[in-house]
């Protein structure tokens, strides 16, 4: 598989682009870029564990109004839209669901992994769009079937103002400074907040590449159950307190000790958590992802293993996060909100495990203890068999 976007310059990209401005790339993927039909969408949004929804809109005396339903939808529901206009699914997560979608990430590896979202696929009939919108994320509009127009805006908006009374997130003040036209294969990179506003030229799938980064809200709340878990058996005290003259009334200075001593505590604590510690503890919750899957055996002997992969290629899970961070002589492998230390002799394997997602086998990985390593990935479900 080839896996290098054409007309694009990754280093260029990063540098100038990455969260910084819109970029529309002709021709970035091969048109047949993904084996996947309306039919593979319309499937997986009746099944009740994935997360579909389908908007829809109708033009009322020059208003477009909009109508959104969650899935999951029977077939007899989405037979209803067959032959209308201006409607669209969107269906989340594809790529757990069909892993053969997972392998679309390779064309964006010049992005850290532990950024990746999901892979987000929408089908559209003619006239259908979500409407003008921004997102908190990185996203590349990958075009896979018919055409579809985009606005989209030159900077980023400075607060989302909506309109009332519909049920999807629509701006009122969007401004489109640019308008292209996507065919298949040709790639829109939108960064957080940038306006955007696609709507399909024809029955059309879109295949949305997300990144997204983690709020510091998020981050500030890990650091604090961290410092917390250090004074969770300790109380406020307050000996030698006065006479309560009026015991209905909170007391000013014991509130001012509450915080002093919160305050105090939360900062005394945070410079005594050990900087390895609290990095384990946060790059635990951010390997974390909705659908985390993780098994604890293997259902072939090592042997078996073996003789098997020779024969089929692995791929990796796609409902997990990988990275790992290299310690003092041991590599940490995170994934699926857990921390697995190995010895720094399994670097490399922990490397190749994490850099790509289909993996031959290669002599050296055949060979102990490289096999070992392959045979645990196995077993805690990391890694599969493609079929």
């Amino acid at each position: 598989m080839k896996t290098r976007l054409q007309n694009f310059d990754p280093a260029r990209f990063m540098r100038n682009g990455w969260q910084k401005k819109p970029l529309f790339v002709k021709g970035a993927l091969p048109a047949d870029f993904l084996e996947l039909r309306p039919a593979d969408l319309f499937r997986l949004a009746q099944r009740p564990q994935v997360e579909s929804r389908l908007i829809s809109r109708k033009n009322i005396r020059n208003d477009w109004r909009y109508t959104a339903s969650d899935g999951p939808f029977s077939g007899d529901q989405l037979a209803e839209y067959k032959g209308r206009t201006d409607w669209t699914l969107l269906v989340q997560r594809v790529n757990e669901w069909l892993p053969r979608l997972d392998l679309l990430f390779e064309y964006f590896s010049f992005i850290a992994n532990w950024r990746i979202d999901d892979i987000m696929v929408s089908y559209a009939a003619p006239g259908g769009t979500v409407g003008p919108h921004l997102d908190n994320y990185d996203v590349f509009l990958c075009q896979l079937h018919g055409n579809r127009t985009w606005q989209y805006s030159n900077r980023p908006a400075k607060a989302e103002k909506l309109e009332a009374g519909q049920p999807v997130r629509l701006l009122t003040d969007f401004k489109a400074d640019h308008e292209v036209v996507a065919a298949p294969g040709d790639v829109l990179y939108i960064p957080p907040r940038f306006g955007h506003y696609g709507i399909a030229d024809s029955e059309s799938i879109t295949v949305s590449v997300g990144f997204r980064a983690p709020q510091i809200g998020r981050l500030m709340g890990i650091l604090f159950d961290a410092v917390a878990a250090r004074h969770g058996e300790e109380f406020y005290t307050d000996q030698g307190a006065a006479i309560s003259k009026n015991p209905g009334a909170f007391d000013e200075r014991a509130l001012k000790k509450i915080f002093s001593l919160a305050q105090s505590g939360f900062f005394a604590g945070s410079r005594s958590l050990k900087t390895d510690e609290l990095s384990d503890t946060l790059l635990k919750n951010l390997s974390a992802t909705p659908n985390a899957q993780i098994r604890t055996r293997a259902n072939l002997s090592l042997a078996q293993f073996k003789s098997r992969w020779k024969k089929n290629n692995l791929q990796r899970n796609p409902r997990n996060q990988y990275f790992f961070r290299k310690t003092r002589g041991e590599v940490n492998l995170y994934a699926a909100g857990e921390s697995f230390s190995l010895p720094s002799a399994f670097r490399k394997s922990v490397a190749e495990f994490c850099n790509a997602r289909v993996f031959v086998a290669t002599t050296s990985r055949l060979k102990p203890p490289a096999l070992e390593f392959w045979y645990e990935m196995f077993a805690l479900g990391f890694v599969f068999f493609q079929k």
